[in-house]
């Protein structure tokens, strides 16, 4: 089973808008779709708990029909506006008997982010970002309901000297399209450094890029980091 995500997880953590805030709703249904992806029903009677980077969300299901699913959605439904974060597609179809009870059961691996870094190398998604996220989609009391801006600021770092320098770019760019985000802001002044940091309004690290090469960021010219999922 292959889990992908959907553009919906980060559609309110960007919104075009880089003063957006992290008030996800938390997963409360799964979806059972078709092959083209076409809802055949809800389950609304779930649970959901995160751990390590894991989210597993299970629920006990007695069917209302009687045919093939194709793949599983796992998201939210509020206020009758759907929402549907992650699919997983089945390695083949299950079929369902009308009136059987069925327990269903997924995990979703949030760690599956990636990064386009570059010229750096040795980029990673901190946990800290995946555990914000996992915390809020599983209504884990610490995060969801709070609002706070994600991503705040970029910091570019030279650790390379004696002392250590850290030059401070608010985030001014922040945009989803066709999967990729792209956390961005424009240069005060021409800097020099080997890291970036990309850090909420709390300063806690959410994407850390390490490189042995200094790089020179001109004044004016945008830095932007993509995170594709």
């Amino acid at each position: 089973m292959s889990t992908t995500f959907q553009t919906d997880l980060f559609e309110q953590l960007s919104s075009q808008n880089p003063s957006s805030q992290y008030h996800l709703l938390p997963i409360n249904t799964l979806f059972l779709l078709d092959k083209n992806y076409n809802i055949l029903d809800t389950i609304n009677d779930v649970t959901a708990t995160y751990s390590s980077g894991t989210i597993t969300v299970t629920a006990d299901y007695t069917a209302q029909f009687t045919g093939s699913v194709a793949s599983v959605g796992i998201g939210s439904v509020y206020n009758g506006q759907t929402r549907i974060y992650f699919i997983s597609k089945l390695k083949a179809p299950v079929q369902l008997t009308q009136g059987v009870t069925y327990t269903v059961s997924g995990t979703v691996n949030l760690a599956n982010f990636s990064l386009n870094t570059s010229p750096f190398l040795g980029a990673t998604v901190s946990m800290r970002l995946i555990d914000i996220i996992g915390g809020i989609l599983t209504g884990n009391s610490l995060y969801a309901g709070k609002t706070g801006q994600l991503f705040s600021s970029i910091y570019v770092i030279n650790n390379t000297q004696n002392t250590i320098q850290s030059f401070k770019i608010p985030v001014s760019i922040l945009t989803l399209k066709n999967g990729v985000m792209t956390i961005g802001g424009i240069v005060p002044s021409t800097i020099q450094g080997n890291q970036i940091s990309v850090r909420n309004a709390n300063q806690e690290s959410l994407i850390q890029i390490n490189g042995n090469t200094v790089i020179t960021f001109k004044k004016g010219r945008t830095i932007a980091i993509e995170l594709l999922f």
